[in-house]
Formats: structure tokens, C-alpha cells, sequence
């Protein structure tokens, strides 16, 4: 079941609570969601309605 990506950013934090997407040259959470889909490591679904990804891992 996909889930959505501020719950994954929400968790990362949780796990590892120096997380921070510009240590890695990522300027958003969402713009690194969407290399990692580029990379086919996960599948991203915008919902307009929400303003949120859904995120499903491509396992």
C-alpha cells in the first residue's frame, strides 16, 4: 500500500533525526522522491487534492 511522502519524511526524521534532504543536494523532500522514482527505487503519485505524493516502494 503506498503511503505519503510527508509520513516517509515524518519517519525518516524519527529514525534519524539529523535528516536533512540538502545534506545530499536535494533542494526538497519531493525533489528527492522524484530521483529516487527516476531511479525506479520507488513509484510517485502526485494527489492534486492533497498537495502530496502517495509513495510505494518498488521491491
Amino acid at each position: 500500500d503506498p503511503v505519503w511522502g510527508s509520513l516517509v519524511k515524518q519517519t525518516m526524521r524519527r529514525v534519524h533525526p539529523g535528516f536533512d534532504e540538502t545534506y545530499y543536494g536535494y533542494r526538497s523532500f519531493s525533489e528527492m522522491l522524484k530521483d529516487a522514482a527516476g531511479r525506479k527505487l520507488l513509484t510517485l503519485e502526485y494527489d492534486e487534492r492533497r498537495g502530496n505524493y502517495k509513495v510505494r516502494a518498488d521491491l
